[in-house]
């Protein structure tokens, strides 16, 4: 579905001409569990913290969406498919899968990556001299060492071309339904 597609049923939830039954309800219900429990269990774990604030890394973020794909394919979609046969709940689902699975291999290239070459651990002397010129703990200094190289990780990973190409990929037809679907399963719609 394209985006236009899913403004036409983001429109129609707005404007009341769809108002998602009980059952289109429990299933937007089931994929926001979902989708918050996977956000609550980053792939991958290893990562450090991002900084305060801030979500998860984008690779993070990226795994998530394609895991919630996965997971919604699997265990909701074959659930609700007979009894939701033509409803809006439905194609909002399907629609986010089928762009994690377009999401699915640049997310396996990323995670591949992070396995195989992840930022290095920083030396004593980098950590020591950054805790010195930061006037901050060890700790501290190393935390903000290895955030700054995730950063430059993912940068060198996903340069703004290849976050556009996620983007027109998956990414604003995934993020698009999800505010959808939450809308719709939580009767949080703006006027």
């Amino acid at each position: 579905m394209t985006v236009e597609g899913l403004s036409d049923i983001e429109r129609s939830l707005a404007l009341r001409q769809w108002i998602p039954s009980a059952p289109e309800v429990a299933l937007g219900e089931g994929f926001f569990r979902c989708a918050v429990a996977l956000r609550g269990d980053p792939v991958p774990a290893d990562m450090p913290p991002p900084r305060a604030g801030r979500g998860p890394w984008m690779t993070q973020r990226l795994a998530a969406d394609a895991r919630l794909a996965r997971e919604a394919e699997e265990h909701l979609l074959p659930a609700w498919r007979g009894q939701l046969a033509g409803s809006p709940m439905l194609t909002l689902v399907e629609t986010f899968v089928a762009a994690g699975r377009e999401l699915a291999p640049h997310v396996e290239s990323l995670l591949a990556a992070w396995r195989t070459s992840p930022p290095p651990s920083p030396s004593s002397e980098l950590v020591e001299r950054e805790a010195a010129r930061l006037r901050v703990s060890r700790h501290d200094a190393k935390a903000t060492i290895r955030r700054f190289d995730v950063e430059r990780w993912e940068a060198e990973l996903l340069p703004p071309q290849r976050l556009q190409q996620l983007d027109a990929a998956a990414g604003n037809v995934m993020h698009r339904a999800t505010v959808i679907i939450t809308a719709a399963a939580t009767g949080d719609i703006a006027p």
